[in-house]
């Protein structure tokens, strides 16, 4: 592990994870029912954690909470170089946590149009902030039809179980 991502490792209490922790419904989950997706509506969804949401001809990338929460601190990311052609569910990058290094799928094909270099510094940002601050990469969809084989909020939701 780098210098680097020592240091940002070593800013990161277990305290301050544990209050990035999406919080859950113990009430709805221990009476059985399902409450409706806490996901966004508004992008779909790889069963492997990773999501999209499209304005126009651009997709946004990013993972969910539930997978930054489940890889733990996220200490490094590598991101797919600017320019590069990528294809829906292949590998496009890496996410590495105290726990494990992952690779990262992009839901759809296209050209990398850019990078959220922020990451570079502070790779946290996809725990606190892993459907907003925390996107990977746009992509130029190449093929806007690939959206329609995704997941929508609610079965991502139902994939993962609770949450």
């Amino acid at each position: 592990m780098s210098a680097a991502a020592l240091a940002r490792l070593a800013r990161l209490s277990p305290l301050a994870t544990a209050a990035r922790r999406r919080p859950s419904l113990p009430s709805v989950a221990a009476a059985g029912v399902r409450a409706m997706s806490s996901w966004p509506t508004d992008r779909k969804y790889l069963k492997s954690h990773e999501w999209v949401k499209v304005e126009g001809s651009v997709g946004t990338v990013g993972i969910t909470s539930h997978a930054a929460d489940e890889l733990g601190d996220i200490v490094h990311v590598e991101l797919p170089d600017m320019g590069a052609s990528v294809t829906a569910r292949t590998p496009t990058g890496t996410v590495e946590s105290v726990k494990a290094t992952s690779e990262l799928y992009t839901p759809v094909s296209g050209t990398v149009v850019e990078v959220n270099e922020p990451l570079t510094d502070t790779p946290e940002l996809v725990n606190s902030d892993a459907l907003g601050d925390g996107w990977l990469w746009k992509v130029e969809l190449s093929k806007p039809e690939e959206m329609d084989e995704l997941m929508d909020a609610d079965t991502y939701d139902k994939s993962i179980g609770d949450h």
